[in-house]
């Protein structure tokens, strides 16, 4: 009896813990994003408020404008556009805000992740171990690994696609353990119009893991119900977006080519075919940005030895997959893992075959990449939460390599704190270039920082600023310039 009232305390203990870690995890998100987002509006966001925004300011809003998409390779984004709609309505247009809504989903999206990751477990199988690893999974999810993933709010919002994915991952789930079929056709129909590309890539993976898993359960016909209400969801979400979407504008013409175009790029580059696995592997966990600064010399050997030590661990991550009896994290983690190779896949066709291997080092892609190391960690997860427990050795171990995850997470954080400086720097730079567009539109002299701005034709670019100023939003507004005095200083007066 002794006995069962520690071990129940010590349950608690290493659970308060756990989630102490996880509070200072995303605090700490939080914290950075509050800090180090740009208010202002930069990159696609300009093409947004021009092509959706204008519509709600001028009372033409309707359901097409937010599955409004750019002439060739494009996103509907219309979550993207809700929120935006809601920051215009209530901040006066100040990105930071949407920033804080990004990391916000973040949290929900990782608590469905540790939700579905239990739901088949007791508090029993909940070891030290495991919890140490699902704080280790909440610190690679917001891992200041990248910055870019914070500062940028149209990248934060990704959070809101990986939220909708796991979503509709627990809802499959449900379905193959005898659930209703109800809920993941309207997670994925969701998903299907709300995450378009993504869920396409998505759902590809649930399918091929679900075949798996409902073999492997005794229920392959609930796998082919999952297969037939994917396929019929995705082909139902092209159906509202080709029935009510419309085009505005375009993308880079660069990316808009033949396939044939796609593969003799690749070929031109297949002497760097390795690099296409080692550094999405590599920068999961950290970033090459950082790399270059502790190793200057040696960054890239130390990125060739973190990627091949994940490829090793990718090949562990399969043969237990596909030896183990199916549960809900392994699950999850094998979906997720699928994702990971689909979206890097469409990195490289739909990116790197014309900007290089290089491409594949933008910040923004970190998001992407981070999904590997969080279904590494889940399959390390699930051997925690088995029956019978894993032994002692093996939960120490799990332990052991759980805290290396985290400790790594201290000096990338650092790292990520130190720039700040330099970022809020650059927004005053792009401020004092934003005040000057706003009194000369027409003029192309300060377009540096502000290059989609300036790629606009010179009417869309005047008639976009002057419905900035019309409506009082971001940089005319006086309640943003009172929250962001620094940058209301370097932009000067606006014209009324």
């Amino acid at each position: 009896m002794q006995d069962k009232h520690v071990s129940s305390n010590s349950s608690i203990l290493t659970s308060a813990c756990m989630w102490l870690l996880i509070a200072l995890v995303f605090g700490n998100a939080f914290t950075y994003v509050h800090v180090a987002a740009s208010p202002m509006i930069t990159e696609d966001n300009w093409t947004f408020v021009d092509t959706f925004l204008r519509e709600a300011l001028e009372d033409r809003l309707g359901f097409g404008d937010f599955l409004v998409k750019r002439a060739g390779v494009d996103h509907g984004q219309p979550l993207n556009k809700l929120v935006m709609l809601l920051h215009y309505r209530w901040f006066d247009l100040d990105f930071s805000v949407e920033a804080l809504i990004g990391v916000a989903f973040a949290v929900l999206g990782f608590l469905l992740l540790y939700r579905m990751t239990i739901c088949d477990s007791v508090p029993a199988q909940r070891f030290a171990s495991f919890r140490l690893i699902m704080a280790a999974i909440a610190a690679i999810y917001v891992s200041l690994n990248s910055t870019g993933l914070f500062t940028f709010s149209l990248v934060t919002l990704g959070y809101i696609t990986h939220l909708m994915m796991f979503a509709t991952f627990y809802a499959a789930w449900q379905v193959l353990r005898g659930g209703a079929l109800w809920p993941f056709a309207m997670a994925m129909l969701a998903y299907g119009i709300a995450g378009d590309g993504s869920a396409i890539l998505s759902g590809t993976a649930l399918v091929l893991v679900s075949f798996f898993a409902g073999w492997r359960l005794g229920s392959t016909h609930r796998a082919w119900q999952l297969f037939a209400i994917t396929v019929g969801s995705l082909l139902a979400s092209r159906a509202v977006y080709w029935g009510f979407g419309e085009v505005r504008g375009a993308t880079q013409a660069v990316f808009n080519v033949p396939m044939s175009e796609h593969f003799a790029g690749l070929l031109a580059l297949a002497h760097e075919a390795w690099r296409w696995v080692v550094v999405p592997l590599a920068s999961g966990l950290v970033h090459v940005s950082h790399l270059q600064r502790v190793f200057p010399g040696t960054w890239q050997e130390v990125q060739v030895l973190l990627g091949l030590a994940f490829f090793c661990l990718h090949i562990w991550f399969w043969v237990i997959f596909l030896r183990s009896q199916p549960r809900a994290a392994r699950f999850l983690a094998a979906c997720m893992m699928l994702s990971f190779y689909a979206y890097v896949a469409g990195i490289i066709y739909g990116r790197v075959f014309v900007r290089g291997t290089v491409f594949l080092d933008q910040p923004r892609y970190a998001t992407f990449y981070q999904l590997h190391v969080m279904a590494l960690l889940l399959m390390t997860a699930a051997r925690q939460l088995d029956m019978p427990p894993a032994s002692a050795a093996t939960r120490a171990l799990t332990a052991l390599a759980a805290s290396a995850m985290l400790a790594v997470q201290v000096p990338l954080s650092m790292q990520g704190w130190a720039a700040v400086p330099s970022i809020t720097e650059y927004y005053r730079h792009a401020a004092v270039q934003y005040g000057e567009m706003a009194r000369q539109p027409a003029s192309l002299a300060p377009c540096e920082l502000l290059r989609k701005l300036c790629a606009m034709p010179v009417a869309d670019r005047v008639r976009t600023m002057e419905l900035l100023r019309h409506y009082r939003l971001n940089m005319y507004s006086p309640r943003f310039r009172s929250a962001h005095p620094d940058l209301a200083e370097a932009a000067g007066p606006m014209p009324r």
